[in-house]
């Protein structure tokens, strides 16, 4: 896993006449805190103004411009994936129902958040504490953090113009999707190939890659990954499993695959981790 996945952090934006559009591997907050500018998305151009919330799904493709007039000041908050695996301790069962709506909106092209004046007082109020808590780094500031994002996210669902029904309704296939999560939990060290899995769920394989996507926002196979990395993980800090052992017990059918894959979901190697016990 990688180290936390919540990063908070301001930003100034000039003025740049070609801007590129780019992606990222998380989903993205932005929060206009002074100023104006613009967002360029693959939908077109959106004026900002001082206030304004913008939610970018991952992989969507966006860039933040400031105005001709002058720089703008943004806040980010990037919200990687790994926040919607159950048992990381960041993101709560409801904050998970309004981001997979949110990441619903997103792909629409629906970045801006429809926040009434309360709720953007609210919002941006809470994200200030959550820049402060990243600033500062006080003991137990990822749990603040963590807490923080909870309280945003619910206040964005009471304060907006979204449907509260839309947003947290469960639909049969999010209901299916939901036990699957729950059997991966306990079950993430066996054999469960996609096709298991959408059986399972009584759904299709490319309806079962849609579903969970959507219910997720991420695929079967990365989610699957995260738990068995995440496990992994655990072995290597409790010490008494070297790399192979922590492989096979989480499930990983080769050496070879389980190096590569927690390179992916972890940015750093297994044996970084059986260097820093051994230091202990």
């Amino acid at each position: 896993m990688i180290e936390y996945p919540v990063i908070v952090f301001e930003i100034p934006m000039s003025y740049v006449a070609d801007r590129r559009m780019h992606t990222h591997d998380s989903h993205e907050f932005f929060f206009l805190l002074e100023g104006g500018g613009e967002q360029i998305t693959r939908h077109g151009s959106l004026t900002m103004r001082t206030g304004d919330v913008f939610f970018f799904p991952a992989g969507e493709e966006h860039i933040g411009n400031g105005s001709p007039n002058g720089c703008c000041l943004g806040g980010v908050l990037n919200l990687h994936e790994e926040a919607f695996i159950e048992g990381c301790g960041v993101v709560f069962r409801d904050s998970r129902e309004v981001l997979s709506h949110l990441v619903n909106r997103g792909r629409s092209g629906e970045y801006r958040l429809p926040l009434t004046p309360n709720g953007r007082r609210k919002v941006f109020a809470l994200f200030r504490e959550m820049l402060e808590e990243s600033r500062r780094k006080h003991v137990g500031f990822r749990g603040a953090i963590g807490a923080l994002l909870h309280q945003m996210l619910t206040a964005i669902l009471r304060n907006s113009q979204m449907s509260p029904v839309t947003a947290v309704k469960h639909s049969g296939a999010e209901s299916a999707i939901s036990d699957t999560m729950t059997f991966l939990r306990s079950h993430f060290s066996e054999h469960i190939d996609v096709d298991r899995a959408a059986r399972m769920a009584n759904m299709s394989r490319s309806y079962f890659h849609a579903s969970f996507r959507n219910v997720t926002g991420t695929t079967y196979v990365r989610y699957l990954n995260g738990l068995r990395v995440e496990n992994a993980v655990r072995l290597l800090k409790g010490g008494g499993h070297d790399a192979k052992a922590a492989a096979t017990l989480s499930g990983f059918r080769s050496l070879s695959h389980f190096y590569k894959v927690f390179r992916e979901i972890s940015g750093g190697s297994p044996k970084k981790i059986d260097y820093d016990n051994e230091g202990d």
